[in-house]
């Protein structure tokens, strides 16, 4: 499932394990890659590996999907977080850089405002700006999966009933990062070739402009999945900064 990497499996307390891959050769930090919904670690295992060792991975599988499974605790954004902290600390990691994509994003965000003494950097690609801007990618999710733990707590968690398709509530991106002082990088595509990409427009950067140390990438013909078609630039530009001893471009 890992080329490369060890294959581990952490339980948690209401009986959920947490498959994850990882690679540890000693290097003094350590990349996250989360992914999103309706896709497993291995959509961002090229990523993991793009760096020929010179940084630590973690590759898990959020509950529920892949090698994880859901446990009994109903789900939320903030549980979700807590598993992945829960892998750094089982780990022992050191520095840590948490990247996540689509609704990865919106966990890895939520893991910064928990414990934003964890993580160095943070890189966000294509989060879920706006639930209600999303409707038909998140119909798409949810008529794509099985009436069970996973599709009930993705949509309590983005903030819609799958049975009725009603509007619920609203959690944002911004608000989930109201008060993280961790340096991030947002990712974001322009669509290309008509297909889907997150809209950053100008309310989005007004709202956005309150969250410290931000900087927006824009990536021109990039659809959703920006972060598979840029990361691996994105680690090898990480890892020359890293070894220049000089912050990252355009963070502050």
């Amino acid at each position: 499932m890992y080329p490369e990497m060890t294959h581990k499996t952490l339980r948690m307390p209401d009986g959920c394990r947490l498959g994850y891959g990882i690679r540890a050769n000693g290097a003094d930090t350590t990349l996250m890659l989360i992914h999103g919904a309706l896709c497993d670690a291995t959509s961002l295992q090229h990523i993991a590996l793009a760096d020929d060792g010179q940084l630590d991975v973690l590759l898990p599988d959020l509950r529920g999907h892949g090698q994880s499974t859901d446990g009994t605790t109903e789900w939320t954004l903030e549980l979700l977080a807590r598993d992945m902290l829960a892998l750094v600390e089982a780990e022992q990691v050191g520095r840590l850089i948490v990247a996540g994509e689509s609704f990865g994003a919106l966990v890895a965000a939520r893991m910064a405002t928990l414990r934003p003494d964890r993580i160095s950097l943070l890189i966000c690609s294509e989060p879920p700006l706006s639930p209600a801007r999303l409707a038909p990618v998140r119909q798409a999710i949810l008529s794509a999966m099985p009436f069970n733990a996973s599709a009930r707590g993705l949509a309590a968690i983005m903030g819609y009933a799958p049975s009725s398709d009603a509007h619920q509530n609203e959690t944002t991106f911004h608000a989930v990062l109201t008060g993280t002082t961790v340096p991030l990088i947002l990712l974001h595509g322009t669509g290309g070739s008509g297909s889907f990409a997150t809209v950053v427009d100008q309310a989005d950067r007004i709202r956005l402009s309150g969250v410290p140390s931000i900087t927006l990438l824009k990536v021109e013909a990039a659809d959703h999945l920006v972060l598979r078609a840029v990361g691996s630039s994105l680690v090898r530009a990480l890892l020359a900064e890293q070894r220049a001893s000089s912050p990252i471009p355009g963070v502050r």
